[in-house]
């Protein structure tokens, strides 16, 4: 009986092959997690006054032009302003006149709102740095405008200045943009997760053969995300660390235009 005894470790051990934990699945070698871009958009010039922007030969100094990037198409079929309005809209217009040291006023009128107010449409004044409104706080434009004081009297209503080109740089953000969480695909049965408030996990139904699993997610910040697997039948577990940058959910657009020399005060 006590030689049986003895026995026992040694049968064990030998027959330690088939007595062994759970092996969980690593990703694939060279198969490097990765996030892309869903969300496209495109900044076109925008209509001058209504029309397009390559077919007005110049602008006049002090003259009121309206700058409109809320986006479609002209009357030649050419896109213009956003091509996405609904998903980014425009947060800075910077107009610099190439004789001057200072950009020009961008003003912001708003039915709705306050001004000045961000919105898809501005006007700029070719030239013109305004002077503040001491009781509003406001810029003065050079001709009356919805929701912002006016002087008829103004003396530099008009500025004196020669033949020159300007610079429009526009910056449009989106709130939200659509990215695809791109992870190594696991050979067991599993879900994966992305670690934001609210998120489910999504099962793994894809064909095994399938190198790579991917999530679709709309986010509203630039950072730090991980995506976690989780195994289905034991507590295999998986996770991935993705930066999503924060210019993805800018774009921008810059043009050139003639501005004219000064021409004869209106006022």
């Amino acid at each position: 009986m006590k030689r049986i005894i003895l026995l026992v470790p040694l049968l064990l051990a030998l027959a330690g092959c088939t007595i062994t934990m759970h092996d969980w699945p690593t990703p694939p070698d060279g198969e490097d997690p990765f996030v892309r871009l869903l969300t496209e958009g495109t900044i076109f010039a925008p209509l001058l006054n209504g029309g397009p922007f390559g077919y007005n030969a110049y602008v006049q100094p002090g003259s009121l032009v309206n700058l409109d990037f809320t986006g479609g198409r002209d009357q030649y079929g050419e896109p213009w302003g956003l091509s996405d309005p609904v998903r980014f809209h425009v947060t800075e217009v910077i107009a610099k006149c190439d004789e001057k040291t200072e950009d020009d006023t961008i003003f912001w009128p708003s039915a709705e709102f306050p001004v000045p107010h961000y919105d898809n449409s501005c006007v700029w004044f070719p030239g013109w740095t305004a002077p503040i409104e001491g009781i509003s706080g406001l810029p003065l434009p050079t001709y009356p405008l919805s929701g912002y004081p006016w002087e008829a009297c103004d003396p530099h209503s008009t500025p004196d200045m020669p033949s020159q080109e300007a610079t429009i740089t526009v910056t449009a953000k989106a709130d939200v943009i659509r990215v695809e969480f791109v992870c190594p695909a696991m050979d067991e049965p599993g879900s994966y997760v992305v670690d934001m408030p609210g998120a489910t996990p999504t099962e793994d139904d894809r064909d095994r053969d399938t190198p790579e699993f991917e999530l679709a997610y709309h986010v509203s910040d630039p950072g730090a995300y991980t995506v976690t697997w989780a195994a289905h039948d034991g507590p295999g577990e998986e996770t991935w660390e993705f930066e999503i940058p924060v210019d993805w959910f800018y774009l921008d657009g810059q043009w050139r235009i003639a501005v004219g020399p000064t021409g004869t005060c209106a006022l």
